[in-house]
């Protein structure tokens, strides 16, 4: 299927459910979806090279701004020492699998009415040492700055750091990741 039609089928099934939300008119276009599913890929890329802490890239400023605030170093230093200690803890970590699927992104509406923004399922299989694993979580996507940024929602110091930076998702209750011990 090519991405016009999934991006079709997503409008109007995203426009479907927004139907039902307090900011309807806030529905994304065909353009912005297939922007965001242009950044997911770009993140998916690197997942698959082992790049992970590279993912700090697709970190909203504003976030990275409250974290620095928060340690009290640079953005610079923040985005630096975030990339190494994503890295640093996958060392001994092999994603054997991972992946969005973006043709069953959610479209969501913050409390307030003032961010639309999309839940992308992924899955990952990883293994450590003789442990595999799986795991199935929702990734959070929006725009800002003229720019779809990428993030795991999971409760924690991003979600806070995301809070904090972005008020408007104070409220959002957020999916908990599914972890699977394989064998």
């Amino acid at each position: 299927m090519s991405s016009f039609v999934r991006a079709v089928i997503l409008v109007l099934g995203l426009s479907l459910g927004a139907m039902a939300g307090p900011a309807a008119a806030q529905q994304l276009t065909a353009a912005q979806l297939g922007a965001a599913e242009a950044r997911l890929a770009s993140f998916d890329a690197l997942l698959d090279a082992g790049r992970m802490g590279d993912g700090v890239d697709f970190l909203p400023p504003p976030l990275l701004a409250s974290l620095a605030a928060r340690y009290g170093v640079t953005v610079d230093e923040a985005r630096a020492a975030t990339r190494d200690s994503v890295q640093g803890m996958l060392e001994e970590v092999t994603i054997l699998e991972s992946g969005h699927d973006f043709s069953r992104a959610q479209l969501k509406i913050t409390p307030d009415g003032q961010r639309t923004y999309l839940l992308v399922p992924m899955t990952m299989t990883m293994q450590a040492g003789d442990i595999r694993a799986a795991s199935a979580s929702q990734t959070l996507m929006f725009e800002d700055q003229g720019q779809w940024w990428v993030l795991s929602v999971q409760p924690g110091v991003l979600t806070d750091l995301l809070r904090e930076a972005y008020p408007e998702f104070a409220g959002v209750e957020f999916p908990v990741d599914v972890f699977e011990v394989l064998d």
